[in-house]
């Protein structure tokens, strides 16, 4: 995912920033039904107000959160071919001055992949030509439950709560046939290996927010919110060897595990203040603190043919497994004066932010 060719974006939820790096960009869209999205935002030229991280833009999702009086519900359902189907509702609940709300979506598909490479290698020692094949299935499936209460201080102000909750699943399956050839023709070696995935994350959110404004112009908007998510992974190898003749090989057999653990959370506190100075001239000001905290492991084992049992999987000696800590506190203040009068528009801003990182990585754990 990219915008104007520079894929250094953050995806925000509702204005709040969802992804600790580009790489998660995909997984967090995918959690977002079309049903439940009411607005994308692209934020091409974030102003000062934004975290600096995000220069090369942001993509923000505004989810549906009806406000309509009385009692009204939605239902969405949908399929298509290739077995994916999804399901979902979205209801509210405005008596006086409180709203509630809240929405629930499932979603379920499977995807199927085929992939063919023809590799020819100049490396004295090893088979000049390899030939690779792999065909793949992918069964997804994921929980969204959202809700939310707000109360309304006459008609311009408001404080809300909300929570939410997120479920995903996966299971994969791949086979691999890997061809070792001495020429097009002549097979040298074969590699036949199986993989088996499992998968669950788990992401939650709660905050609450208020908002005032009056008639002179003047706007003030609060908010604290919290999110985690942990994740479980773990990928299955079972891999088979066979000579030029297709006899197996017994000795190079080879099962393994490679696990990816991960866990994180967010805290977020806001405080937002705009006041028209003139007709047209408008002036923001704001402090942000961000607290974040990223974990995350790989793990690798392999059985032991002699003992069945499974042991870590060394390299010159040590192990390759290891984890990763990622802490930042970032704590922000930004000024902004704007003017868009038809004659001449612009938008000033200089913001101050302090950002303190730290990071660790372990091997052999």
């Amino acid at each position: 995912i990219s915008m104007r060719g520079s894929s250094n974006i953050l995806i925000y939820i509702n204005g709040r920033p969802a992804n600790l790096s580009a790489d998660e960009n995909e997984s967090i869209l995918e959690q977002y039904p079309a049903s439940v999205i009411k607005d994308v935002e692209l934020i091409t030229n974030p102003s000062a107000r934004f975290d600096a991280e995000g220069v090369g833009g942001i993509i923000n999702l505004v989810l549906k959160e009806e406000r309509m009086r009385g009692l009204n519900a939605q239902l969405n359902l949908s399929a298509g071919t290739g077995n994916k189907y999804a399901g979902g509702t979205n209801v509210n609940l405005r008596r006086k001055n409180w709203n509630f709300f809240g929405g629930y979506t499932y979603q379920y598909t499977e995807l199927w992949e085929q992939n063919d490479s023809y590799r020819e290698n100049f490396f004295p020692g090893t088979s000049p030509f390899v030939e690779q094949d792999f065909g793949t299935e992918n069964f997804n499936q994921s929980h969204l439950l959202r809700t939310g209460a707000e109360y309304f201080f006459g008609t311009q102000s408001s404080a809300r709560v909300f929570a939410g909750l997120n479920a995903r699943s996966r299971d994969r399956s791949r086979t691999y046939f890997i061809y070792n050839l001495q020429s097009p023709d002549l097979t040298d070696s074969t590699y036949q290996r199986q993989l088996d995935e499992d998968q669950t994350r788990i992401s939650y959110d709660a905050g609450a927010s208020f908002s005032w404004r009056n008639d002179n112009g003047h706007r003030l908007d609060a908010s604290l919110s919290f999110s985690a998510e942990s994740q479980e992974r773990v990928e299955y190898f079972n891999q088979q060897f066979f000579n030029e003749v297709m006899d197996e090989v017994e000795s190079k057999f080879l099962y393994q595990i490679y696990g990816r653990p991960l866990s994180g959370y967010q805290f977020i506190a806001e405080l937002d203040y705009q006041q028209a100075l003139t007709g047209s001239v408008m002036m923001e000001a704001g402090v942000k603190s961000t607290l974040r905290h990223d974990g995350r492991s790989q793990d690798f084992s392999q059985l032991n043919l002699a003992t069945n049992v499974y042991e870590d999987v060394v390299l010159n000696g040590i192990p390759i497994s290891n984890s990763f800590v990622y802490d930042q506190h970032m704590h922000a203040a930004y000024l902004i004066l704007r003017n868009y009068d038809g004659k001449l528009n612009y938008l000033a801003g200089l913001r101050a932010e302090a950002t303190r990182t730290t990071s660790w990585q372990d091997y052999g754990l």
